[in-house]
């Protein structure tokens, strides 16, 4: 018999000895009597506190994610099982009152959505029970904490590592559920989900690592990932059986769909979003360094020290032929994949934040930086640092939609996925102008142009356009490969020009990209505050979030949204408007938030592209305050005239103020604005 199981008896029968007492004392009273019987200052019987302690000591020390844990005053308890809070009678005996519900929920949705740590919510239960009776001792009773006996069954040893399975249709259900689409679900026919599978070091110095499978829905979309199923290991799965759970899973959803609301929803996977390393492991190929690893075409790698693909027309691979085997030198097997009923090829897309970010802009700055002296390509430190300087002071200029600002061109080997996007998609062409020889800034441009149209929403719905990039993308190969050489072409460099064909397929790039994956797994390893049963602490926390109901609520429609605490008063009163209008520094408007200050207050208003000066809001109705740009032009011209883009250089503000009513008008984007030789630079926010 274990130690909870003795404590729980013990108590059981202490309540029914204290309960009697206090029956017996209450007729005492009635008679005059005041004394209490002396077995009531020591309920617990000389024989059970022996129990209790000589197992207290042998749990001492113990895991606190294990069967066995130690609840001794000074032991954290953190990670102990709900086999604890078995026995805390009064947390049983203290039914929770209805004017306490709204209070126990909010604090533990609050709890889940922080990941706040248990011991510190426990201390905090602590603190608030004298004022809030009916909240629990403990937090594991608070979120409902799984025990180590609830998560065994679904625990499995497969791969070399242990793995978890929460899933597909569990994950669609709840992500549904709790983001107030359950009427919406009545109008959709089918239900459309990406995956990701990929692997992250939890720990710097162990070589243990999860490999999750993620989740997300495209239709209806949704930005945020959920957890499909999870593995953990010390070294990378050995296999792929920890797919197995997965793909049974998904084959019976094909046939037989997913029910919920009342009603049975198809669901399909639209794509697999992994890098290079991943996909090849996930398919079962050639990795990224063998001779015919290109998962797009055909071509045989040519070896200069390192696997280079120099051809730009090579025949291209086909579902078909990769369902049979077709090309020996390219596969290692089959995959448990093949059998979905997916694209091998066509649905594996070539992710653009490893691929061109991490990839070639990093590449690119790596040789321009620390290539062959001889190269043209190679800068002085002058010309660095004046880039550098050129980076750094548009720091100020960054919108709202940035988390990182630019740095020095000297941190570069620390740079994440966003702060190459924004080097490439923004501050490069500006702060690479006339620093970069004419070629390489041409060869920069290529790349730069090409990429863009592919990210553009509007853009990338045109064949024509797509196309165009698409001959961009390989003229920048070409050129690539004559000035830094072939031996260069990596297979980085040699995908680019594949990705317009995933661009045709599901419009701009963004809508297939790994950040929001990247950024959850970011948060998923931040669940692990100890080294001891990584796995089941990442389990245990994701359940305790699916555990809280979240009451659907019908957002209103609003179509801006101000703060109390933008509001000032020094702001531009047009004369046209009343006094009685309200002044405020900020407005976000559909998802769009616009300021007055630098950086968030250019817009494209009805074709003009304008700065705004001022907000005002009286009721539900909001002015802005602008002026316009009189003179646009381009701001380069190669490869194409950058108008085409909606790139303009701009200069002479008018003097007038104007004064619309946002009802009346149609933002159509939100511009980056950076300044050049004493002019701006507008370019489109292509990201939000």
């Amino acid at each position: 018999m274990s130690y909870w199981t003795k404590r729980r008896k013990i108590n059981t029968s202490v309540a029914k000895q204290i309960a009697t007492l206090n029956e017996n004392h209450y007729d005492s009273e009635r008679d005059g009597i005041q004394e209490f019987p002396p077995d009531i200052l020591n309920p617990l019987p000389a024989c059970a506190m022996d129990v209790i302690a000589s197992d207290a000591v042998d749990c001492e020390g113990t895991d606190t994610d294990s069967l066995v844990v130690s609840s001794r005053p000074g032991i954290s308890n953190e990670w102990l099982d709900d086999e604890i809070e078995d026995g805390n009678e009064s947390d049983d005996n203290c039914p929770i009152s209805s004017d306490s519900v709204d209070i126990v929920d909010q604090l533990r949705r609050w709890a889940a959505a922080a990941s706040i740590k248990q011991d510190a919510l426990t201390e905090l239960l602590e603190i608030l029970r004298p004022h809030i009776p009916e909240l629990p001792k403990d937090a594991r009773t608070l979120l409902n904490t799984p025990t180590t006996l609830d998560l065994l069954p679904h625990m499995q040893k497969v791969s070399g590592g242990l793995y978890y399975h929460f899933g597909i249709s569990d994950g669609i259900v709840h992500r549904l559920q709790n983001n107030g689409s359950a009427g919406t679900i009545d109008t959709l026919s089918l239900l459309s989900l990406q995956v990701n599978i990929d692997g992250v070091p939890v720990f710097k110095s162990t070589n243990g690592q999860f490999w999750p499978i993620l989740g997300k829905l495209d239709i209806p979309s949704f930005d945020d990932p959920f957890v499909i199923g999870l593995f953990y290991g010390e070294t990378k799965p050995k296999d792929l059986h920890f797919l197995d759970d997965f793909v049974n899973e998904y084959q019976s959803i094909k046939e037989n769909g997913i029910f919920f609301n009342g009603s049975t929803v198809q669901c399909k996977i639209s794509a697999l979003v992994c890098d290079a390393p991943a996909r090849s492991f996930i398919k079962n190929v050639k990795g990224h360094t063998s001779y015919s690893s290109c998962e797009r075409c055909v071509q045989s790698g040519v070896w200069n020290g390192k696997m280079t693909f120099p051809e730009v027309n090579a025949q291209k691979r086909t579902d078909v032929s990769f369902d049979e085997l077709s090309d020996e030198d390219h596969h290692r097997g089959p995959s448990p994949m093949a059998s979905l009923g997916i694209g091998m090829v066509s649905q594996f897309v070539l992710d653009y934040m490893h691929l061109i970010c991490l990839g070639v802009t990093r590449r690119l700055i790596s040789l321009w930086l620390t290539g062959p002296v001889s190269g043209i390509f190679r800068l002085r430190a002058r010309t660095v640092s004046e880039i550098c300087d050129s980076l750094v002071s548009l720091r100020n200029f960054m919108p709202y939609e940035f988390a990182r600002k630019p740095r020095s061109l000297l941190e570069w080997q620390r740079w994440k996925a966003t702060e190459f996007r924004q080097f490439l998609l923004y501050t490069g062409p500006v702060a690479l102008l006339g620093k970069l020889p004419h070629v390489v800034y041409n060869n920069f441009m290529l790349l730069y142009v090409g990429v863009f149209i592919l990210l553009d929403i509007h853009l990338s719905s045109s064949s024509v356009h797509v196309d165009y990039a698409e001959e961009l993308l390989v003229m920048f190969v070409k050129h690539y490969s004559d000035l830094y050489g072939s031996d260069m072409v990596v297979f980085n460099i040699h995908n680019v020009i594949h990705l317009a064909d995933d661009c045709r397929k599901y419009g701009s790039l963004d809508n297939i990209s790994a950040f929001c994956f990247e950024n959850y797994l970011g948060k998923l390893t931040k669940l692990v505050r100890k080294p001891n049963k990584p796995l089941e602490q990442v389990v245990r926390r994701i359940l305790e979030q699916r555990q809280i109901s979240v009451e659907n609520r019908t957002k209103p429609v609003c179509e801006f949204v101000v703060s109390r605490n933008d509001e000032h008063h020094n702001g531009f009163m047009p004369s046209g408007v009343s006094c009685s209008y309200k002044q405020y520094k900020r407005i976000t408007v559909n998802k769009i938030c616009i300021s007055i200050h630098l950086g968030n207050n250019c817009l494209v208003l009805n074709d003009n592209i304008v700065l705004v000066r001022n907000i005002l809001v009286k009721d539900n109705e909001a002015v802005l305050v602008y002026q316009k740009f009189s003179k646009c032009s381009s701001f380069f011209t190669y490869p194409l005239e950058s108008t085409v883009l909606e790139i303009y250089q701009v200069s002479d503000l008018t003097n007038e103020m104007f004064a619309e009513k946002l009802s009346e008008i149609h933002i159509k984007r939100k511009n980056v604005i950076l300044p050049h030789n004493g002019l701006h630079v507008v370019f489109p926010l292509l990201h939000l």
